[in-house]
């Protein structure tokens, strides 16, 4: 059966830029060690090439139709260095065109090999050279990899969800202060930056360093999304993304401009068709590509572009979907392209444990190229990854400067109200309901003990009434000390005793059978009708709450945290966690008394999510539960819960995204059995640190690479590890 497409809007304008300027080319570079024999990866392109189409396609007036040439194979006996002289290795290529959309070239140099793959943007985006890629390395390991024949486009796409949705942006080009020149092949200057580490919200990070760096403090910026995650049917390597255009405020930190593309996506601003869309839909290709150029020449004009940056970020790619039987990636990036619309333009990458940005900037920039990537560097707190092991295992990214996560908590529920924050069983309380009962008890708490320090003691199972006292308790700047009645009662006595609770809750819907002195019930304490509101100002370093020790070594140790502590890692956690473009539910099924339920309580309360709560005290019928959920989609566990996961013959009842393990040791063999069962979309993150260091301080993306026991990874969000040496003085890097 023949394929056939529809140019779409955005490739229109993509094939009239050819007219004043080149061809848009991705590229996408695979570098591993080993060889890929000639005859097998001729055999594998053409096997690609009939699952995947769109690598052979041609400009057949308004379609894109498959009767083209086959993707062209190079073989090049070198490799150039696609690290420190990647300007000029990624310009060593033909030029491609509608009657020849796609190319693999193949460097090698004995012992080690890169492949490149490149194809027109106007026939794929880089989502879709990846898949095109993937497949041409199964063929190479003798997989049948799942076909890629959807015929649906991002104007398709959009046109079907939200016909009139859009509004037109950006609202002004963005001044940089330099005028620009024509983009010819020669226009642009390219750099590739490794850097050790996945980071959370790199894409903001970067906008706010490029804004400070330009002095535009209303830059504005456009960031390519990609619609398949929203597609339950995306098997397309045609261009399904669309431009979300940011623009920042004077003095907005990265935090807070993150924060708004948070929303952004979560209301899918980039969707829908506006006046701009439809007008490239329409008007014919030489006068469209004359308001190109016109465009093009007003930026130079007046030394401004339409954008201040192009920041895309791919995502993760699995080394292992582009390796071979006799070939290893060992990284994978893609280049930008050379487009006259932004001043710079960032691709971001990741792969194991490290980041890849691609950058280019316009000629006029070249000569402060290297300024430019410092302050980069300096403005994000990343580093480069050196050639060699270092001691540091990585440096911290800046202290997140967040409001306090009561603040955060309070703006979700402002701006979503009626938005359901916590379900247990058939019980269901949306942000409003759980913000009034809050601030209530918040108010009987300091009506009942006053002035100074509190610490509340909460004696009870999961349950929205504990997670409401949790809550009351920041509010009221009172400690909240979570107490399991599953413990022993003499257990349960030194943690009152050793830590001075001021006030023991309790729940009478957990009909406890013997009950400490003094206990009261969240029940009763509701009962008091006075709106009492005199609540305190919190500071940072006031105490946010108290956990204990196992005290298998003797008796239980208490440890404090601070309120600063707290919000520092539940912001790094949900960066770092909370995959974007949706709202997530979190399960809450294991002991208070453990901090690992920390991230699963605040992590969905502080991005407007859900948390579910699940009252069941055996760990196998709980995770059955788990299981059986349709609405789960990031959650935390041990390493002995996921031995449990493994034994239950279900499979999970929802898209899990995101695993997060933590408390004891990861093998790699634990996690490549859950993988299987869960779906290879599962991102697996071993999350380590000590209870005295707030829950966790390292986190590490599961690589199926991976040695025995997985790795602990880099530093969280102001956090430094350091190795020492065995009269305990610090390594050097």
């Amino acid at each position: 059966m023949s394929y056939s497409r529809k140019v779409s809007a955005n490739e229109r304008l993509y094939l009239a830029a050819e007219r004043h300027f080149n061809h848009p080319i991705l590229q996408l570079i695979v570098e591993g060690i080993g060889q890929v024999s000639e005859e097998k990866l001729r055999i594998a392109v053409a096997a690609a090439s009939i699952t995947h189409p769109g690598s052979r396609v041609r400009l057949n007036s308004k379609n894109w139709t498959d009767d083209g040439p086959l993707p062209s194979i190079i073989f090049t006996n070198s490799c150039p260095d696609f690290k420190k002289d990647f300007d000029r290795s990624i310009r060593l290529h033909g030029q491609l065109d509608t009657r020849q959309v796609a190319e693999v070239e193949c460097f090698t140099d004995g012992e080690r090999s890169i492949l490149v793959f490149r194809c027109l943007h106007a026939v794929m985006d880089a989502q879709g050279l990846a898949i095109w890629a993937r497949a041409v390395f199964s063929f190479l390991r003798q997989e049948q990899p799942e076909p890629a024949l959807s015929t649906l486009t991002d104007w398709d796409f959009a046109s079907q969800l939200a016909p009139s949705a859009k509004s037109e942006s950006p609202i002004r080009p963005t001044s940089v202060g330099y005028q620009g020149k024509s983009c010819t092949d020669n226009a642009f200057s390219f750099r590739r930056v490794t850097v050790s580490g996945i980071h959370p919200g790199l894409i903001a990070r970067i906008a706010v360093a490029m804004r400070d760096y330009f002095n535009d403090p209303s830059a504005v910026f456009m960031l390519p999304v990609d619609l398949r995650p929203l597609l339950q049917e995306n098997r397309t390597t045609g261009n399904l993304t669309l431009p979300l255009f940011a623009q920042s405020a004077p003095q907005e930190t990265w935090e807070m401009f993150y924060q708004g593309l948070l929303t952004a996506f979560e209301e899918k601003r980039y969707l829908g068709i506006g006046r701009i869309d439809r007008l490239q839909n329409v008007v014919p290709s030489p006068l469209l590509s004359f308001a190109l150029n016109r465009l093009h020449k007003q930026q130079m004009k007046k030394g401004r572009y339409y954008a201040n940056s192009l920041i895309s970020n791919i995502g993760r790619m699995k080394k292992e979907d582009f390796s071979a039987s006799n070939f290893k990636a060992k990284s994978v990036c893609f280049v930008p392209i050379a487009i006259p619309i932004a001043s710079t333009a960032f691709i971001i990458t990741e792969h194991g444990r490290q980041t890849e940005i691609c950058i280019s900037v316009a000629s006029e920039f070249e000569e402060r190229l290297d300024d430019l990537i410092g302050c980069l560097l300096r403005e994000t707190g990343l580093r480069e990854s050196p050639e060699e092991t270092a001691a540091v295992l990585g440096l911290p990214l800046k202290p997140m400067d967040t409001p306090d996560i009561n603040e955060r908590i309070e703006a979700i529920s402002r701006e979503f109200p009626n938005r359901i924050a916590m379900i247990e069983g058939e019980r269901k309380l949306n942000y409003l309901e759980m913000m009034d009962t809050r601030n209530r008890l918040a108010g009987i708490l300091r009506k009942r003990c006053g002035d100074g320090e509190i610490r509340v003691a909460i004696l009870m199972n999961r349950s929205i009434e504990a997670v409401v006292t949790i809550l009351a308790s920041l509010k009221a700047v009172a400690a909240f000390l979570p107490v399991d009645p599953a413990y022993p009662p003499e257990r349960i006595s030194i943690l009152l005793e050793d830590s001075q609770a001021t006030l023991v809750i309790f729940n009478e819907r957990d009909q406890l059978p013997e009950l400490p002195a003094g206990a009261i019930s969240i029940q009763e304490l509701l009962k008091d009708k006075d709106d009492f509101q005199n609540v305190p100002s919190s500071g940072p370093d006031s105490l946010a709450y108290l956990l204990y020790t196992s005290g298998t070594t003797g008796r239980p140790k208490g440890v404090c945290i601070t309120r600063k502590n707290l919000s520092n890692y539940i912001n790094w956690a949900e960066f770092t966690y909370l995959p974007v473009n949706r709202t997530h539910t979190v399960p809450l099924f294991t002991s208070l008394s453990f901090d690992l339920t920390i991230t699963s309580i605040f992590t969905p309360l502080v991005s407007g999510g859900v948390l579910k709560i699940y009252p069941e005290t055996k760990a196998i019928l709980a995770l059955r539960q788990v299981l059986a959920d349709p609405d789960l989609s990031v959650i935390k566990m041990t390493p002995s819960h996921m031995q449990i996961l493994l034994s239950i013959p279900e499979g999970p009842a929802s898209r899990w995204l995101s695993l997060v393990v933590g408390g004891e040791s990861l093998l790699r063999s634990t996690c490549q059995a859950v993988i299987e069962k869960i779906g290879t979309q599962l991102r697996i993150f071993n999350e380590y640190g000590p209870t005295e260091t707030t829950v966790g301080i390292t986190g590490h993306i599961f690589d199926t690479q991976e040695e025995d026991t997985v790795a602990i990874g880099g530093p969280g969000a102001g956090m430094t590890i350091y190795i020492l040496r065995s009269d305990l003085s610090p390594c050097d890097p």
